[in-house]
C-alpha cells in the first residue's frame, strides 16, 4: 500500500493579507505475511488485512504482520521575509514541521 497527498490551506483576514500554509505526506505499508490490504473506495481509505492464518498456539498460526512508514512535512510560514518584521508584512513565522514514523502492526485475527 502506498499513499500520498499534498494540501494547501488559505486564510483571509481583514485588514491583514491572505495567509496560507501547505504540506504533504507519503506513507506505505507492507504485510510481511502476504495478506492483501483492501481499499474501501466508498470511504477513500485502506482497510485492515484479512488474516490468512489466525494466531493459534495449537495450529501454529502467526496472524498478520505489517511494516509501515510515513513521512510528512508542512510549512507554517506565510507572508514572511528574512529581514522584514512580521508586524510589517502581516505574516506568520510558524516554522517547518517534519515528522517521520515507523510502525510494526500485528493482527492476530480478523
Amino acid at each position: 500500500m502506498v499513499q500520498g497527498e499534498y494540501y494547501q490551506a488559505k486564510l483571509s483576514q481583514m485588514p491583514a493579507p491572505r495567509l496560507g500554509s501547505n504540506g504533504g505526506y507519503v506513507e506505505g505499508g507492507w504485510v510481511m505475511t502476504g495478506e492483501r490490504i483492501p481499499d474501501d473506495a466508498a470511504r477513500a481509505a485502506w482497510g485492515r488485512p484479512k488474516v490468512d492464518r489466525p494466531f493459534s498456539l495449537a495450529d501454529g498460526g502467526i496472524g498478520a504482520w505489517e511494516l509501515a512508514a510515513r513521512y510528512s512535512t508542512v510549512s507554517l510560514n506565510s507572508n514572511v521575509a528574512a529581514v522584514v518584521s512580521e508586524s510589517v508584512t502581516g505574516g506568520i513565522f510558524g516554522g517547518q514541521q517534519q515528522i517521520a514514523a515507523l510502525a510494526l502492526s500485528w493482527y492476530p485475527n480478523d
